[in-house]
């Protein structure tokens, strides 16, 4: 798929790997929709950043778990934009605790913020692209939490949640191929803000467990969501981009 002019919705783009994937689309040309929960100030600069490139964006807020706000969200995207060409399920949090401690609203939390934000959003875009002729693309946010045997302990929501991701990716791949082509991207240790609350000791023995010794950037993952999204002999795949840390160890 060629990016330029067309809609790319981003849940989540108000920073980090959101931020840096609707960047990456509008330097290609992409139509960009700036969806967010909480973070104002940090939308209005991701679409400062992105009219750089001269294309058009619009700022869109509102709790993607709940079915009835996606449902509104989507309907002002159309009013706007006309189309929804692809779809990036970015929005997510991951709340740690030790499992015996985790709570239903912990259990709730991790899997509405994760699961259900991209059930609803694919939802509501599927049915758009169906309407205008049955093309596009969606990209879910995986993790290497969710994938075979890097499940980590005090992650055991996210760790589910992500799993989740990872399958509703391959069923929904299934169903609206050959058209609708939905994958996932599964990063790694991303150097965001969710790692400047940790120690420099911490975030150094981090890393050490990381086979390129060093977290990966956002514009990198962002880059890799861009190839997805270019590339149309991907279906049903979760990409990996993690520096070799999910690597099996024998």
């Amino acid at each position: 798929m060629e990016i330029k002019n067309k809609t790319v919705v981003v849940t989540g783009a108000s920073s980090g790997i959101g931020r840096a994937i609707a960047v990456a689309f509008a330097k290609k040309g992409g139509n960009i929709v700036i969806a967010y929960r909480g973070n104002k100030d940090g939308a209005i600069e991701t679409q400062s950043m992105v009219n750089q490139f001269g294309v058009k964006s619009m700022i869109i807020s509102g709790d993607l778990a709940d079915k009835k706000t996606v449902e509104i969200i989507f309907k002002k995207i159309i009013i706007k934009f006309k189309t929804v060409d692809v779809l990036v399920n970015n929005a997510g949090e991951a709340l740690i605790g030790e499992f015996l401690k985790t709570n239903l609203d912990h259990w709730e939390t991790n899997i509405k913020s994760n699961l259900y934000t991209a059930v609803f959003c694919s939802q509501e875009a599927i049915k758009i692209m169906l309407k205008q002729g049955g093309t596009g693309k969606i990209i879910n946010a995986a993790s290497i939490n969710g994938i075979e045997h890097m499940g980590r302990p005090d992650t055991e929501a996210y760790s589910a949640a992500k799993a989740g991701v990872i399958n509703l990716t391959k069923t929904t791949a299934k169903a609206y191929a050959p058209k609708i082509l939905i994958n996932a991207v599964a990063p790694g240790k991303t150097k965001t803000r969710h790692y400047d609350k940790f120690s420099k000791e911490y975030l150094d023995n981090l890393t050490k467990t990381i086979p390129i010794q060093r977290f990966l950037t956002a514009e990198e993952i962002a880059d890799v969501y861009l190839f997805v999204a270019e590339n149309d002999s991907m279906c049903g795949e979760v990409i990996v981009a993690d520096g070799g840390l999910s690597l099996k160890k024998y």
